[in-house]
């Protein structure tokens, strides 16, 4: 397997990430003909990571890329550059984790990749047995600390459980992560959990800004209200963890001068009625499952993003992908006040206790009396996302950390 400088430090900026890359280090160029395989169980073919960012930028580069998906986590996606190959994976939780590792890295060797490049965590251990045997280099991608993650899952039981499972998973991981060729860490705190001796990149899921000035506004999100309204949009999992419970009630407190767009899967049923059976949620419209493009759209059609997650150790520590979607729609956010959110977000943001519906209400009813306010988040988050937190400023180091793969870059 052969070995690159690591192009990251790990020290941080003012804003809270990483120092970037180091100034002596020099780009190399892509290596046009080498076969990549982007590979993962859960992802669908319209993933914004791993589709829309990462696969069609190293087609970009001329990298011959296969893109292996499950087919049941959205539509179906065609591109002049990517070759998609939808699988049908089992659809319980289980039932994936012990078998679709065979389906896809299977699927993927059709494609003869001289490099495999995978997402899910069950992934990890057969990938590098698989590039061990075939002589593929094999490139981890980690768009979550996934020991702290497993701490978050409900469904696998009681906190004991899942505090032994994080345990494991940490474990292992410290032997298997230095094994591959490159790791791939999507916030500078999942690079600084790293074991010794990973070859690494910081590669960011900041939004492309040309995708997102792409898409028009949805114009069938027409409002419930006759009357001008502040309309708060939330895009992304619906569970108890994400807050989304606080914001309906801050919303109910409002009485229709506020209304709440929400977009994205539902982890329980139950919860779902939950929220249905709340009086507030006369004031709430909920989409659905949106694919990228159509939560984009619904973003543009709303006033002001909201993302409250509760205090998990997987959140504080996070660059909220929505959050950097609303600042490139040019929308302003109410969101949750973590040190590291407060110093990222500066002039793009309100920020307030997430357990806390009321506070959640005043800073509603404080964007409803001020539309200068309103105006003044949307247009410096805008204005960040621009200058620092787009897809655009983080595409080259994945290009460095391809192109290490195979040169090793000197100072």
């Amino acid at each position: 397997m052969s070995r690159w400088k690591e192009a990251d430090a790990p020290g941080r900026n003012g804003a809270g990430l990483d120092a970037g890359q180091d100034a002596g280090t020099r780009f190399v160029t892509a290596i046009p003909g080498k076969r990549i395989t982007l590979v993962s169980m859960g992802r669908g073919p319209g993933d914004p990571r791993a589709m829309y960012k990462e696969a069609r930028f190293l087609a970009s580069l001329g990298y011959q890329v296969t893109y292996i998906c499950n087919a049941a986590s959205g539509p179906m996606v065609t591109d002049d550059h990517v070759h998609v190959d939808t699988l049908n994976m089992p659809t319980s939780r289980l039932a994936r984790q012990m078998h679709g590792p065979s389906i896809v890295l299977r699927e993927a060797l059709r494609s003869r990749p001289d490099v495999v490049h995978v997402f899910d965590p069950a992934l990890i251990g057969p990938a590098l047995r698989l590039g061990r045997r075939y002589g593929v280099k094999v490139v981890l991608d980690l768009a979550e600390d996934n020991a702290k993650q497993i701490l978050q899952k409900s469904y696998l039981g009681a906190m004991a459980v899942r505090k032994l499972g994080s345990h494991i998973y940490r474990r292992m991981s410290q032997s298997w992560l230095p094994q591959a060729d490159l790791v791939i860490a999507a916030t500078p705190s999942i690079a600084e959990s790293l074991p010794a001796g990973c070859q690494h990149v910081i590669v960011r899921n900041f939004p492309a800004i040309t995708e997102i000035d792409s898409v028009p506004p949805l114009a069938s999100a027409a409002s419930k209200s006759s009357t001008p309204v502040l309309r708060v949009v939330y895009v992304g999992g619906i569970s108890p963890i994400r807050g989304i419970r606080e914001l309906i009630l801050a919303t109910g407190m409002l009485q229709g001068a506020v209304e709440l767009h929400l977009a994205g899967p539902v982890y329980d049923d139950r919860f779902l009625g939950e929220l249905e059976s709340m009086t507030a949620w006369q004031y709430c419209h909920y989409h659905g499952w949106l694919d990228w493009q159509g939560s984009i759209a619904l973003v543009k059609t709303c006033d002001v993003g909201a993302c409250v997650l509760q205090a998990a150790p997987n959140h504080v520590e996070s660059l909220p992908v929505k959050v950097f979607e609303y600042m490139a729609c040019g929308r302003g956010s109410i969101i949750s006040s973590f040190p590291l959110w407060r110093r990222l977000f500066v002039g793009a943001a309100l920020f307030v206790d997430p357990t806390n519906p009321t506070s959640i209400a005043q800073l509603m009813e404080q964007l409803l009396a001020k539309p200068a306010l309103l105006r003044r988040l949307s247009e410096r988050g805008r204005l960040l996302a621009e200058q620092s937190y787009s897809w655009e400023s983080e595409a080259q180091r994945l290009a460095s950390g391809y192109a290490g793969l195979w040169t090793v870059t000197r100072r």
